[in-house]
This record gives C-alpha cells, structure tokens and sequence, in this order.
C-alpha cells in the first residue's frame, strides 16, 4: 500500500519514493526499490519506458487542470483551465497512439506515483483562491509539464528518423502547439502574479 508522508515523498514498506518537481521526469533513479527486490526497473524496450513516463505526466497534468476547472467554475481561471485541458487531453489521445505502435508496457510503479501525487495536490487546491498562490504553484507545476511534452515530441521527431514505428506523425506540429500551450500558461501565471503575491504579503500582517 501506498501512504502519502510529506510532501512529494511517498513510503511502501520501509522504502521511499521520491516524486520529483518535474511530474515528467519519473526517473527510475530516484525510486529505491530495495525493499521489493523482486521488482525489476528493466524493460525490452526503453522507449516504451519513455512514453509512459510521459503518460504518467500527461495524466497528472489533466487531473491538476480538471480541479482548476472545478474549483474555479464561473471565473477568469476556471474558463482558462478548461482551455487547456481540452488541448492537454487530445495530446494525451496523440500519445496513447504512439503507445499502442511501440508497445504498452507492464511496470506500472510510476502511474502509482502520479495518482498519489494528484491527489495531494487536489488537497493543496481545495482551499485556494482563483488567483492564490495554491493556483499560482499549480499554473508553474503546469509549465514544468508542459515543457516536458515539448521535450517529449522533438526528442521523438528525431527517433522517427530511424524508427518506423513512429513514421507518418507530425512531431514539429505537435511540439509547437505545446510551446504554444507553455506561453498560454506561463503569461496568465503572470497575469495573476501581482494578486497572488501581494495577497500572500497582506495576510502575512
């Protein structure tokens, strides 16, 4: 079983695991596994791992964005994380695709880590302002991800080049429109910005 002790560290048995701040970079690294030793981390094809650390991202990131909507229904931010979601949701359609041509891999540890993460940070967000700072960290958190998929489509436009598995796919296409997505967020992240900081300072006092 899972249980969440702390931030962004959950605990099985006597071993920790480390979700790190980029909910894209599941890194097998960072996973101690000693206390399961019959666990392996090693998979038959290491870009199958790729992909579905990237659909452990992408679910987490869809998640974040339907509490936003939820939380915020009826206002400037809840009607902007509907936006994206939509968009975040047909990319995570693109990407189950490219699964389904390379094949679906069987480790399922870090989809663990993010359904955990999701939800301490659909806690962090049950009490947050539309433009708090709970929302603020939740639109940076977005960015990370973001950046990762643009990471994710270039890096797969190049094994395209030699794997035919990923052939007839539009990787440039796919990458701008996540840049696309990154500027979106990152300029109403600092759209709020001002509120949300001097929010914080007021009520500090």
């Amino acid at each position: 079983m899972w249980h969440c002790v702390g931030d962004g560290y959950l605990q099985l048995s006597r071993g920790t695991y480390v979700v790190p701040v980029d909910l894209h970079a599941f890194a097998r690294k960072q996973i101690s596994l000693d206390c399961h030793p019959t666990v392996g981390l090693a998979m038959e094809d290491p870009l199958a791992t790729y992909l579905h650390d990237h659909l452990a991202g992408s679910n987490f990131a869809i998640e974040l964005l339907e509490n936003l909507q939820q939380r915020h229904s009826g206002c400037d931010t809840g009607a902007f994380a509907a936006a994206i979601l939509a968009e975040v949701q047909a990319d995570r359609k693109v990407l189950e695709g490219v699964i389904e041509k390379v094949g679906k891999s069987n480790f399922d540890v870090k989809d663990a880590i993010s359904w955990v993460a999701e939800k301490a940070s659909r806690m962090k967000l049950s009490n947050g302002q539309p433009d708090g700072l709970s929302t603020f960290e939740a639109l940076e958190t977005l960015d990370l991800g973001i950046m990762g998929k643009v990471s994710l489509w270039r890096a797969l436009g190049v094994i395209a080049d030699f794997d035919p598995r990923l052939a007839a796919m539009d990787f440039t296409a796919l990458s701008l429109r996540a840049q696309d997505q990154f500027n979106r967020v990152e300029k109403y992240k600092l759209s709020i910005a001002r509120n949300t900081f001097e929010m914080e300072r007021q009520g500090a006092k």
